[in-house]
Order: C-alpha cells, then sequence, then structure tokens
C-alpha cells in the first residue's frame, strides 16, 4: 500500500473534487456497459440492492442525524475545521463514505448484472478509498498526534460495534437530517427507479411495473421539492441548512 498511497492521493483529490457529477456518470455508464439481463432473474438480486441502498442510507442518516460533518470542503480541496471523533465517528472513521458504498453498491445490484457489481464496485471501492487516503493525509498534517490516535482506536471503514446502542441512544436531529440529506436520498430513489424501470424493458416487463415505479418516482419529487420549499422558507430549516 506504502507504494500505492502517493498516486492514489493524487487520485483521491481530483475525484474529491469531481465527484458530485463523476460518480452519478460513473455508475450511468457502468449500468449502460452492463446492461441487465434480457430474461428476468431472481428477484433476491432486487431484495439484496434495495436492502444495501436502504442500509447505505440508513448509515448516512444516522451520522448526520447524531454528528454532521461538512464534506464539501473548500474551494474544491479538502478542508476541516475540527477533529470530530463522537457521534458514529467514535466508532468508523468515515461513517459517510461507507454509506456511500453500500448504496452504490445496491443500486449496482439491481442492474442484476454481476458485471456491473464487480466493475462498478471496484470503481467506487477504489475512488473512496483514494479520497479517504487523501483525507487522512490533510487531517495528520492539520491535527497531528490527535488523527494518530484517533486513527489508531478506530477504523477507517468497518465500524467497531462495541458501544453502538450508548451512541444510538443521543439526540438525533431530524432537522439537520432533512436539510442536509434530502437532495441524497432523492437522487438514490430517482437512481433506484431508473434502473429498475431500466431492467423492466429489458425483461419486457415494464407495462406491469411502469405505474408503481412512476408512483415512487412521483412520491420522491414531491418530497424533494417539499424539503426545498421548507428550507428556504422555514425559518429551523433554514439555520440548519447554513451551519
Amino acid at each position: 500500500m506504502s507504494s500505492l498511497r502517493r498516486p492514489l492521493e493524487a487520485a483521491g483529490h481530483f475525484l474529491f473534487r469531481t465527484r458530485n457529477a463523476l460518480f452519478p456518470a460513473a455508475f450511468l455508464a457502468v449500468v449502460l456497459l452492463f446492461p441487465p439481463p434480457a430474461a428476468p432473474k431472481s428477484p433476491a438480486w432486487v431484495a439484496a440492492g434495495l436492502g444495501l441502498l436502504a442500509l447505505g442510507q440508513a448509515v448516512r442518516i444516522v451520522t448526520i442525524g447524531l454528528k454532521y460533518i461538512k464534506r464539501g470542503g473548500k474551494g474544491g480541496r479538502i478542508f476541516a475545521k475540527g477533529l470530530v471523533t463522537d457521534g458514529v465517528f467514535a466508532h468508523c472513521r468515515n461513517p459517510m463514505y461507507l454509506g456511500n458504498l453500500l448504496a452504490l453498491l445496491g443500486l449496482l445490484m439491481l442492474d442484476r448484472n454481476p458485471w456491473a457489481v464487480a466493475v462498478g464496485g471496484a470503481f467506487f471501492l477504489l475512488a473512496y478509498l483514494s479520497i479517504t487516503l487523501a483525507e487522512e493525509t490533510y487531517l495528520l498534517g492539520r491535527f497531528g498526534d490527535g488523527y494518530r490516535d484517533y486513527c489508531r482506536s478506530v477504523p477507517r471503514f468497518l465500524p467497531r460495534l462495541k458501544g453502538i446502542a450508548s451512541t444510538l441512544r443521543h439526540r438525533f436531529d431530524w432537522k439537520k437530517v432533512v436539510s442536509k440529506e434530502h437532495g441524497t436520498l432523492y437522487l438514490n430513489v430517482m437512481l433506484a427507479t431508473a434502473v429498475l424501470a431500466y431492467a423492466a424493458r429489458r425483461a419486457g416487463d415494464l407495462d406491469r411495473w411502469f405505474l408503481p415505479l412512476a408512483a415512487v418516482a412521483s412520491a420522491a419529487t414531491a418530497g424533494y421539492a417539499l424539503a426545498r420549499i421548507a428550507k428556504k422558507k422555514t425559518a429551523w430549516l433554514r439555520a440548519e441548512g447554513a451551519r
């Protein structure tokens, strides 16, 4: 890993700047390159995909509700005002990235093509590892021994479950979740419905699934619109959005 760390970090800085546009485009490219099978397959693929997507989204929601860390950086570069080690970050150093990886793997499984899962999963795992390595170098330079001690006691991705029940009993901030997470939740729902519709079309079964999928997409769009309006018009959501 040491010989690869520097090029991975360099890639991580690029991916950090471009991830909001690059990652959705990469996901769609993988689905188009490795389309769903023309013949229907076991519903276990869809069930597992939806389960992983829900788990990844839940990890993000719990992380934000207990202790939010702004991940947008500053000027397109990695930046952190302080070192956060409580909430879910006491169990996993990168819970938001873990949630993203689980959600993306779930979305890829909805494609029901093993090559999409293998190629897309490998790309996103390497991409998030590269970003994480770049962030680690930045955080080590900024916070020194405090961050080094944190790395020794808390895993990078796989959560340490000891004490998690106590952590989850802390006050949960739903306002912050609505303010910060409605866009990602909407994107995940729309990607899921799009992949499922594409798979149904490939299997010649779109007529049966069109109305349910359209209903889900419509409900998600209405929820997203309400969250956006509330964030602009409601004082308590505006305050959360400014943090």
